[in-house]
């Protein structure tokens, strides 16, 4: 299965995913670490415009990670935002 099919197909099954991610979430966070592959990204230059697509400078990195990963990166931020507004640590944003 290619990159590109993957959201979609995650998204297709997202119900039945559901309780399998929330098991590996809990784990990664029990275990206060995240697997091997996940902290791997592909780092693919993407041109931003500009005259030249010889010059570095009309190229922004784009990284490629694991869709789990993204999902799982979702889940710890929207936490940790709403533990920061609950303690007043910093505004509703």
């Amino acid at each position: 299965m290619t990159n590109d099919l993957m959201p979609i197909f995650v998204n297709l099954i997202k119900q039945e995913l559901a309780c399998a991610m929330t098991i590996l979430f809990q784990s990664i966070m029990a275990s206060e670490s995240v697997p091997n592959n996940w902290k791997v990204a592909n780092v693919v230059p993407v041109h931003k415009g500009g005259s030249s697509i010889f010059l570095a400078t009309n190229y922004r990195p784009i990284m490629l990670t694991s869709q789990l990963c993204k999902v799982f990166q979702t889940v710890v931020r929207e936490q940790v935002i709403e533990f920061l507004e609950s303690s007043q640590l910093i505004k509703n944003s």
